[in-house]
């Protein structure tokens, strides 16, 4: 395959793609604005449980979470499980 066949190809695939995501009705922009959201909540979490204010910190983790299931529906994403974990850890040290 010469340079201006695998050019072609790339252009194909990703007009390919282009019309997968509209037929999802997938919004980059907007799925990247709410994973930018989701990770500003899970930060502020954080911040939150550093300073031992732990029902604070579950409510932020809990938002972060709601949009994280909305964007990886039933997918193992790494930030899923970082978000189980600090909401497990801040129950833990809540005592319940």
């Amino acid at each position: 395959m010469n340079l201006k066949q695998t050019l072609r190809l790339l252009i194909l695939l990703s007009l390919i793609f282009q019309t997968m995501l509209i037929a999802e009705g997938t919004d980059l922009s907007k799925k990247n604005s709410d994973i930018e959201l989701a990770e500003k909540y899970s930060d502020l979490g954080v911040k939150l449980y550093n300073k031992a204010n732990y029902k604070e910190a579950l409510e932020y983790y809990q938002k972060a979470l709601k949009i994280q299931q909305e964007i990886y529906k039933n997918l193992n994403h790494p930030d899923l499980a970082t978000n189980y974990s600090n909401i497990g850890s801040t129950y833990q040290d809540m005592g319940d």
